[in-house]
């Protein structure tokens, strides 16, 4: 091969492989960040929790009524400029048989309180099709 064709298959690879590390990134934040909100909601380690996500509102009330064993599995991520992060996840509650399974839409926000650096200060279950969106709402 020819030196310059060496060169952009190189540039290729290297491309590709810092947008996945990125990508991956937020990925590890999403989890991260539900994973410590599930186990602070089932350790009962309300200083914590409330560093994690809002006290009172969706997500506050949400787990406060669904006591169950959940896990959360984050599937798509999307970052934007201003830190938010948006997430798709899988959710899946144990606690009844056969397993409920549905997806969320999670929109987490920077905060220097929190362990993470993120609050989770959104979340929507979806009824039809989770659709990740790449657009800021009004809500951010």
């Amino acid at each position: 091969m020819h030196s310059p064709t060496i060169l952009l298959l190189l540039s290729a690879v290297i491309g590709l492989t810092s947008g996945t590390i990125y990508w991956s990134m937020a990925m590890d934040k999403a989890q991260t960040q539900s994973d410590m909100i599930l186990s602070a909601h089932s350790n009962h380690n309300t200083g914590l929790l409330y560093k994690l996500i809002p006290f009172g509102k969706d997500i506050d009330r949400y787990l406060a009524d669904n006591h169950h064993q959940l896990e959360v599995q984050i599937k798509q991520v999307a970052e934007f400029e201003n830190g938010v992060l948006r997430a798709i996840a899988l959710i899946r509650d144990a606690s009844i048989a056969p397993p409920k399974i549905y997806h969320a839409e999670l929109t987490m926000t920077k905060s220097d309180a929190s362990p993470t650096g993120y609050t989770m200060s959104k979340g929507y279950i979806c009824h039809d099709a989770c659709v990740l969106r790449t657009k800021p709402l009004g809500f951010i």
